[in-house]
C-alpha cells in the first residue's frame, strides 16, 4: 500500500469515528422492554411519550440514525440544521435556518423547538441532538429586540477576534434557551448527545449549552463587548437588554446547583480526540 493510500485510510477512520452513524448507536439503544441511553436503562412501559429535538450542522444526521434506532417509539420531534444540510426523516421535522449569522428561520426553529416542549410532561423523555453551529441555528429574538438587532450582534462578534466561549456569553444573554434555559421549558427528562466542535469541549459553551448549567452572567457579556470596543457599535436596545439583566429585571441562566438541571443529562460522544484516536489507532 502506498503512502498515500495509508494516509487517506488513517484520514477517513478518523471522519468516520464522529459520524452520528457511528455515534449514535453506542449510546441509544432499544430493546426488547428497555431504551437504553447515557447508561440509564428504562423500562419502556415507563415511557409516556419520547420527543427528539436538536440543532447543529449534523443534527439532520443525527435525526437520521436516532429514527433508524428508535423508530416508531417517538412520539414527535423537530431538528434544526444548516440550509442545504436538511435529510428525509419520518418522525423528526427538519428546519433549515441561517449559519454563522441567524435568520428568522432561526427564531422560528426555536419556537417551535419550545412549543413541542410544552407538550411535554414528567413522564415523557426528551432526546436532544446538539452539534457544532447550534448556537446560530437556535436563535431566538427576545421581545424588546429584532433579528437585525441580533444579526448585526453577532456579526460584530464574529469579526472582532472573541473566541468562541466570548461569543456564546454574550449569545447566552440574548436567548431564553441556551445557558441551561431550555430546561424551563420542559418537566421532562432530557438526555442531550453533544458532537463538539470547541476545542477543550467545554460543554457550556458547546451551541451554548442549552441544557447544561451556565456560569456566565449578563455582567460578564457587558465586559466582552466593552473588552472588543463593541459598546457604541452594537444597537442600543442590545444594551439595554444586557443592562436589565445586570440589574435583575431579566432572569440570569441556569447556574451550577438549579434544581431543573436533575432532569438532564448530557454527554459528550464525538470531538477532535475521538477522531485524532481513531487515526492513531489506524496508523
Amino acid at each position: 500500500m502506498s503512502a498515500r493510500q495509508d494516509a487517506l485510510k488513517i484520514f477517513q477512520a478518523a471522519v468516520k469515528a464522529v459520524q452520528p452513524s457511528y455515534l449514535l448507536p453506542q449510546y441509544i439503544k432499544l430493546e426488547e422492554q428497555h431504551l437504553t441511553i447515557l447508561g440509564d436503562k428504562i423500562p419502556l412501559k415507563e415511557i409516556k411519550n419520547l420527543y427528539v429535538i436538536g440543532a447543529g450542522k449534523a443534527a439532520a444526521a443525527m435525526a437520521v440514525e436516532t429514527e433508524k434506532i428508535l423508530g416508531d417509539i417517538i412520539t414527535d420531534g423537530v431538528v434544526t440544521t444548516k440550509y442545504h444540510h436538511s435529510l428525509p426523516t419520518n418522525h423528526i421535522k427538519i428546519i433549515e435556518s441561517a449559519h454563522p449569522v441567524p435568520d428568522d428561520n432561526c427564531d422560528i426553529a426555536v419556537r417551535e423547538t419550545i412549543e413541542l416542549l410544552k407538550k411535554t410532561s414528567k413522564n415523557d423523555i426528551v432526546i436532544c441532538l446538539i452539534s457544532g453551529g447550534a448556537s446560530s441555528l437556535w436563535c431566538d429574538v427576545p421581545s424588546e429586540l429584532t433579528m437585525q438587532d441580533l444579526q448585526l450582534t453577532f456579526d460584530l462578534l464574529l469579526k472582532s477576534g472573541a473566541d468562541i466561549q466570548e461569543m456564546n456569553t454574550v449569545r447566552k444573554h440574548l436567548s431564553q434557551i441556551k445557558g441551561g434555559q431550555l430546561l424551563r421549558h420542559t418537566k421532562a427528562k432530557v438526555y442531550s448527545l453533544i458532537i463538539s466542535d470547541v476545542v477543550g469541549d467545554d460543554i457550556s459553551a458547546i451551541a451554548s449549552g442549552p441544557t447544561v448549567p451556565d456560569p456566565s452572567t449578563f455582567i460578564d457579556a457587558k465586559v466582552i463587548l466593552s473588552k472588543y470596543e463593541l459598546i457604541d457599535k452594537v444597537p442600543q436596545g442590545i444594551i439595554n437588554h444586557i443592562d436589565q439583566g445586570i440589574e435583575g429585571n431579566i432572569e440570569e441562566t441556569l447556574k451550577p446547583g438549579d434544581a431543573q438541571l436533575s432532569n438532564s443529562k448530557s454527554k459528550v460522544i464525538g470531538n477532535n480526540q475521538v477522531a485524532l484516536d481513531a487515526a492513531k489507532a489506524t496508523a
